[in-house]
């Protein structure tokens, strides 16, 4: 194995928390609905209906309601990777602009998923965690 594979292989800086949420992805001014997979606080993972690969760094548009959260994020990201099947095709989204708000929203949904703490547990702690 040679050093830019294993350089591919952790090109991620932060933990990715499982999820399933639905995004309105839009790529190439059209819209299209997916589901992430996984999320960190610099991207996600997606997968769609199988279509033609894009380009890598395609500018995508993203929305989605954080679980647990409520409140719909609006992001700006680019193509970083992907991987086609017969039925699905999944491509990371490396997040490229997002409003400080939604920023500090995702990481500390990212830090309290990942945190020992159950969900109830978190609300009884912090009951006014994600208001703004």
């Amino acid at each position: 194995m040679n050093q830019i594979t294993l350089f591919e292989e952790n090109r991620r800086f932060d933990p990715r928390v499982p999820t399933e949420m639905f995004v309105n992805a839009f790529l190439m001014d059209q819209p299209q609905r997916a589901v992430a997979v996984d999320i960190s606080q610099s991207g996600l993972y997606l997968n769609a209906l199988a279509q033609d690969p894009l380009p890598p760094r395609t500018p995508v548009g993203l929305e989605f309601k954080l679980p647990l959260i409520g409140e719909t994020l609006w992001v700006a990201g680019e193509t970083c990777r992907d991987d086609l099947d017969d039925c699905f095709y999944g491509f990371g989204v490396r997040f490229t602009q997002m409003a400080r708000l939604h920023r500090r929203m995702l990481r500390e949904y990212c830090w309290r998923i990942r945190s020992p703490y159950s969900a109830r547990e978190l609300s009884e702690r912090a009951p006014g965690l994600f208001r703004t």
